[in-house]
């Protein structure tokens, strides 16, 4: 598939039962992602369901179907989730990672490694995307922003968290409270267990519904999602954003950033601050 398929690919694969991802070729300008499934899913009606449900989407240039032993598909892929250092001191590492795993490769001078353990099941995050990775980077940045108040927001709203990582990684980063809101209710469990992994008390509050459903502001918002998501739910995000506060955006592709840019700078947004990675692209905006 083109690149810029590949995380719409995923999620619509994950929604529909897929038990893991391996990447198997990235080279920039194809991408060749092997599911797993524990049923063989209907090829023809998957890509027809696919192309209805993302018409402005690139579609998978090629689909093939191979049966495999369970056992050995279940577990394989494990060793490509090795520990991963992001930013200047955010350290993911699966649990059956040894505890010294990574900590060769120090933080930033005087800045300890914050170890964010996720255990990988159907919640999205685990920080290898560009689009995690960036939004991570864009939380640290945030949180450590000359221009932000000394002590970090008391609490934070993580918007689609699937595994938990962007709410664990706020409260690691000193946030003190997390809220974790997910559509899907079989993810939010994993939020706790990710954040008992990580050391995190008291884990974050998960919420199972969309933006529309909270009242209230949060100094600091964050949402990795698709462009589109993020797009239909920008009137419930601006309005969770509180006056004064930061919104971060990931999940966006580079063609993307600019429809993105004009649709919350309408809504009552400004650009503070980008990051940019292999095609895609987190934004950081603050309320006025």
């Amino acid at each position: 598939m083109p690149p810029e398929a590949e995380e719409l690919w995923g999620l619509f694969c994950f929604q529909r039962g897929a038990l893991g991802a391996e990447v198997l070729q990235e080279d920039g300008t194809v991408y060749v992602v092997r599911h797993s499934f524990r049923e063989a899913p209907d090829v023809a009606a998957w890509q027809a369901d696919f192309a209805r449900a993302f018409p402005a989407a690139p579609a998978p240039l090629r689909l093939t179907l191979h049966e495999r032993p369970v056992e050995a598909w279940e577990t394989s892929w494990r060793v490509h989730f090795s520990p991963l250092r992001v930013g200047r001191r955010l350290l993911v590492t699966p649990p059956w990672a040894p505890p010294d795993a990574g900590a060769e490769d120090a933080g930033a001078p005087g800045l300890p490694l914050l170890r964010i353990v996720i255990d990988p099941g159907q919640g999205f995050g685990t920080g290898w995307h560009a689009s995690t990775a960036l939004a991570l980077e864009a939380l640290e940045d945030a949180l450590s922003d000359p221009a932000a108040p000394a002590a970090p927001p008391a609490r934070l709203l993580d918007v689609g968290t699937g595994s938990g990582i962007l709410a664990i990684a706020a409260r690691l980063l000193g946030v003190a409270q997390a809220w974790a809101l997910d559509v899907d209710p079989v993810a939010l469990p994993e939020v706790v267990h990710n954040a008992t992994l990580s050391g995190v008390d008291p884990a974050p509050r998960v919420l199972v519904g969309r933006p529309d459903c909270l009242r209230g502001s949060f100094p600091l918002v964050i949402a990795n999602i698709v462009a589109e998501v993020l797009e239909r739910h920008r009137d419930d995000l601006a309005r969770l954003t509180a006056p004064g506060g930061c919104l971060i955006l990931s999940g966006v592709l580079e063609s993307e950033r600019g429809r993105l840019i004009d649709a919350y700078m309408a809504a009552g947004l400004h650009l503070e601050h980008e990051r940019r990675r292999e095609g895609w692209v987190a934004l950081r905006l603050r309320r006025t």
